[in-house]
C-alpha cells in the first residue's frame, strides 16, 4: 500500500498521485513513518463543499468538470433530477448538474468556470457568425444563377 506524504490517505500501489490532496506525491507506510507522518492537513471528509455552478447537459458538464480536475481542483459533479414541483414553480424539466469543490477554492474554481462558459459562448457565436455567412453565401449563388432571365426569354 501507499500513503499520501500530506493526508496520510491510504491508495493502491497502481495509483501513483492523491485524490484528495490535488495530487501530491504517494509513498510507503516507511517512508511515511520516516517523514514523521503525514502533514497537517484536514482530512476530504471534514472539508467544508460548497456548490460553484451549475450545468444544463451532460456534454457541458463533463466538459467544465474536466476543466476543474485540469486545474487541480478537486470536484464533484452532482446529477440532480428536477421534481414535479420544480415544473410547477420554475417550468424546469429534466436533470441538471452542479459543481461541488472544497470551500478554499471556491473563488479559483468560480473564476475558472467563467472564463471557460465566456470561452464556449465566444465559439458559439463564432460557430452561430460562420453559419450566417455560409447561408448568406449560398443565398447569393444562387441568386446570381437565377436573377438574369435568359436573353431569348426578354424578346418577343
Amino acid at each position: 500500500m501507499k500513503y499520501c506524504s500530506e493526508c496520510g490517505s491510504e491508495y493502491q500501489d497502481s495509483v501513483a498521485v492523491c485524490s484528495d490532496c490535488t495530487g501530491s506525491a504517494l509513498v510507503s507506510a516507511q517512508a511515511l513513518t520516516d517523514r514523521g507522518g503525514p502533514q497537517k492537513r484536514m482530512p476530504v471528509e471534514d472539508r467544508e463543499f460548497v456548490c460553484v455552478g451549475e450545468a444544463q447537459d451532460p456534454l457541458t458538464a463533463d466538459e467544465l468538470g474536466q476543466v476543474l480536475r485540469a486545474s487541480l481542483i478537486p470536484v464533484s459533479v452532482r446529477s440532480r433530477q428536477s421534481s414535479s414541483v420544480d415544473v410547477l414553480t420554475a417550468g424546469t424539466t429534466g436533470e441538471w448538474w452542479e459543481f461541488w469543490v472544497p470551500e478554499a477554492l471556491r473563488v479559483q474554481a468560480e473564476q475558472l468556470l467563467f472564463q471557460t462558459r465566456a470561452n464556449l459562448a465566444a465559439t458559439e457565436e463564432d460557430a452561430a457568425r460562420a453559419a450566417e455567412e455560409e447561408v448568406e453565401q449560398s443565398l447569393a449563388a444562387q441568386a446570381g444563377k437565377v436573377s438574369a432571365p435568359p436573353a431569348s426569354l426578354g424578346r418577343g
